[in-house]
Protein backbone atom coordinates (compact mmCIF):
# COMPACT_ATOMS: atom_id res chain seq x y z
CA UNK A 1 0.00 0.00 0.00
CA UNK A 2 1.27 3.39 -0.97
CA UNK A 3 -0.34 6.90 -0.83
CA UNK A 4 -0.11 10.63 0.28
CA UNK A 5 -2.08 11.45 3.10
CA UNK A 6 -2.95 15.54 3.60
CA UNK A 7 -4.65 17.54 6.45
CA UNK A 8 -4.70 21.37 5.71
CA UNK A 9 -6.46 23.73 8.64
CA UNK A 10 -7.22 27.44 8.30
CA UNK A 11 -8.90 29.85 10.53
CA UNK A 12 -9.83 33.64 10.45
CA UNK A 13 -11.30 36.14 12.57
CA UNK A 14 -14.72 37.10 11.07
CA UNK A 15 -16.04 40.68 11.61
CA UNK A 16 -19.49 39.84 12.33
CA UNK A 17 -21.62 37.92 14.78
CA UNK A 18 -22.46 38.43 18.64
CA UNK A 19 -20.02 41.56 19.37
CA UNK A 20 -18.12 40.99 16.17
CA UNK A 21 -16.44 38.11 17.49
CA UNK A 22 -17.25 35.69 14.83
CA UNK A 23 -14.38 32.90 14.11
CA UNK A 24 -13.89 30.77 10.36
CA UNK A 25 -12.36 27.38 10.56
CA UNK A 26 -11.82 25.57 7.77
CA UNK A 27 -10.20 22.03 7.97
CA UNK A 28 -9.65 19.78 4.99
CA UNK A 29 -8.06 16.47 5.33
CA UNK A 30 -7.66 13.38 2.72
CA UNK A 31 -5.61 10.76 0.92
CA UNK A 32 -4.30 10.03 -2.60
CA UNK A 33 -4.17 5.86 -2.40
CA UNK A 34 -1.42 5.45 -5.54
CA UNK A 35 -1.02 1.63 -4.86
CA UNK A 36 -2.65 -1.05 -3.28
CA UNK A 37 -1.73 -4.70 -3.83
CA UNK A 38 -4.07 -7.95 -3.33
CA UNK A 39 -2.94 -11.43 -3.71
CA UNK A 40 -5.54 -13.99 -2.39
CA UNK A 41 -2.95 -16.39 -2.60
CA UNK A 42 0.20 -15.59 -1.82
CA UNK A 43 1.93 -18.71 -3.53
CA UNK A 44 0.71 -17.56 -6.93
CA UNK A 45 2.55 -13.98 -7.36
CA UNK A 46 0.69 -13.85 -11.21
CA UNK A 47 -2.19 -13.58 -8.83
CA UNK A 48 -1.59 -9.52 -8.35
CA UNK A 49 -4.32 -7.60 -8.76
CA UNK A 50 -3.58 -3.78 -8.57
CA UNK A 51 -6.31 -2.58 -6.06
CA UNK A 52 -6.44 0.93 -6.17
CA UNK A 53 -9.59 2.94 -7.56
CA UNK A 54 -11.35 -0.46 -7.86
CA UNK A 55 -13.34 -2.95 -6.09
CA UNK A 56 -15.20 -6.51 -6.35
CA UNK A 57 -14.47 -10.06 -6.11
CA UNK A 58 -10.54 -9.51 -6.52
CA UNK A 59 -10.36 -6.53 -4.50
CA UNK A 60 -12.75 -6.61 -1.93
CA UNK A 61 -14.35 -3.27 -0.68
CA UNK A 62 -14.48 -0.20 -2.90
CA UNK A 63 -10.51 1.32 -2.94
CA UNK A 64 -11.00 4.77 -4.37
CA UNK A 65 -7.98 6.86 -4.97
CA UNK A 66 -9.41 9.82 -3.91
CA UNK A 67 -11.40 10.25 0.04
CA UNK A 68 -11.31 13.45 1.94
CA UNK A 69 -13.42 15.18 4.55
CA UNK A 70 -13.28 18.48 5.44
CA UNK A 71 -15.72 21.08 7.88
CA UNK A 72 -16.28 24.36 7.73
CA UNK A 73 -17.59 25.57 11.45
CA UNK A 74 -18.43 28.98 12.27
CA UNK A 75 -18.03 30.29 15.95
CA UNK A 76 -19.45 33.67 17.45
CA UNK A 77 -20.11 33.96 21.13
CA UNK A 78 -22.30 30.87 22.65
CA UNK A 79 -23.19 29.84 19.38
CA UNK A 80 -20.96 27.11 16.90
CA UNK A 81 -22.32 25.86 13.52
CA UNK A 82 -20.26 23.59 11.49
CA UNK A 83 -21.03 21.90 8.01
CA UNK A 84 -18.90 18.90 7.24
CA UNK A 85 -18.16 17.41 3.86
CA UNK A 86 -17.48 13.67 3.47
CA UNK A 87 -16.49 12.35 0.08
CA UNK A 88 -15.51 8.69 -1.51
CA UNK A 89 -13.78 9.02 -5.30
CA UNK A 90 -15.38 6.52 -7.96
CA UNK A 91 -14.22 2.88 -8.10
CA UNK A 92 -14.68 0.30 -11.34
CA UNK A 93 -15.43 -3.34 -10.77
CA UNK A 94 -12.02 -5.52 -11.28
CA UNK A 95 -13.76 -8.55 -12.89
CA UNK A 96 -14.28 -9.27 -16.61
CA UNK A 97 -17.20 -11.56 -15.14
CA UNK A 98 -20.20 -10.47 -17.72
CA UNK A 99 -22.40 -12.10 -14.12
CA UNK A 100 -21.67 -8.43 -12.55
CA UNK A 101 -24.38 -6.28 -12.39
CA UNK A 102 -22.80 -2.93 -11.61
CA UNK A 103 -19.67 -1.97 -12.83
CA UNK A 104 -18.72 1.57 -11.88
CA UNK A 105 -19.70 3.49 -9.02
CA UNK A 106 -19.67 7.15 -9.08
CA UNK A 107 -18.30 9.86 -6.56
CA UNK A 108 -20.21 9.58 -3.14
CA UNK A 109 -20.30 13.06 -1.16
CA UNK A 110 -22.35 13.08 2.09
CA UNK A 111 -22.90 16.10 3.98
CA UNK A 112 -23.22 16.73 7.99
CA UNK A 113 -24.67 19.82 10.02
CA UNK A 114 -24.87 20.75 13.48
CA UNK A 115 -25.17 23.97 15.52
CA UNK A 116 -24.43 24.12 19.53
CA UNK A 117 -25.00 26.63 22.01
CA UNK A 118 -23.74 27.28 25.74
CA UNK A 119 -26.06 28.57 27.55
CA UNK A 120 -23.94 29.43 30.09
CA UNK A 121 -20.90 27.61 32.05
CA UNK A 122 -22.98 24.39 33.12
CA UNK A 123 -25.54 23.75 29.85
CA UNK A 124 -24.61 22.90 26.38
CA UNK A 125 -26.99 21.88 23.85
CA UNK A 126 -26.19 20.55 20.55
CA UNK A 127 -28.31 19.69 17.55
CA UNK A 128 -26.57 17.64 14.62
CA UNK A 129 -28.10 15.92 11.25
CA UNK A 130 -25.81 13.34 9.77
CA UNK A 131 -26.58 12.43 6.22
CA UNK A 132 -27.95 16.02 5.59
CA UNK A 133 -29.47 15.71 1.92
CA UNK A 134 -30.73 11.87 2.58
CA UNK A 135 -28.01 10.43 0.18
CA UNK A 136 -29.04 6.73 -0.47
CA UNK A 137 -26.23 4.45 -1.16
CA UNK A 138 -24.85 3.12 -4.92
CA UNK A 139 -27.17 -0.49 -5.67
CA UNK A 140 -24.71 -2.55 -7.02
CA UNK A 141 -27.48 -5.68 -6.98
CA UNK A 142 -25.63 -9.21 -5.68
CA UNK A 143 -22.10 -8.39 -6.69
CA UNK A 144 -21.14 -6.94 -3.58
CA UNK A 145 -17.87 -9.00 -2.89
CA UNK A 146 -17.27 -8.30 1.26
CA UNK A 147 -20.88 -6.62 0.68
CA UNK A 148 -24.55 -6.63 2.05
CA UNK A 149 -27.61 -5.50 1.30
CA UNK A 150 -26.83 -4.88 -1.91
CA UNK A 151 -23.92 -2.04 -1.41
CA UNK A 152 -20.84 -1.44 0.68
CA UNK A 153 -22.31 -0.59 4.31
CA UNK A 154 -18.76 -0.39 5.77
CA UNK A 155 -18.51 2.57 3.28
CA UNK A 156 -21.41 4.00 2.07
CA UNK A 157 -24.35 5.15 4.65
CA UNK A 158 -27.37 2.98 4.58
CA UNK A 159 -29.26 4.26 7.54
CA UNK A 160 -30.67 7.57 6.00
CA UNK A 161 -30.41 11.14 7.57
CA UNK A 162 -30.47 10.88 11.12
CA UNK A 163 -30.70 13.69 13.72
CA UNK A 164 -28.89 13.99 17.13
CA UNK A 165 -30.23 16.04 20.11
CA UNK A 166 -27.78 16.24 23.37
CA UNK A 167 -27.07 18.24 26.05
CA UNK A 168 -24.06 18.72 28.55
CA UNK A 169 -24.51 19.40 32.37
CA UNK A 170 -21.45 19.79 34.50
CA UNK A 171 -21.42 20.38 38.00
Amino acid sequence: TEGIDFDIKYWVKVPFGFENDGRLDVRLNGNRLLRFDNNSVAAIPQLMTSCEGHFGSACGVPLPKWRANGRVTYSTGPVTTSLGWTYWGKVTETSTSPSFVVKKIGGYSLFDWAVAYRFNDLLDVNLSVSNLFNKKPPLIGGNASGGQNNTYPTIYDVLGRQYYLSARFRF
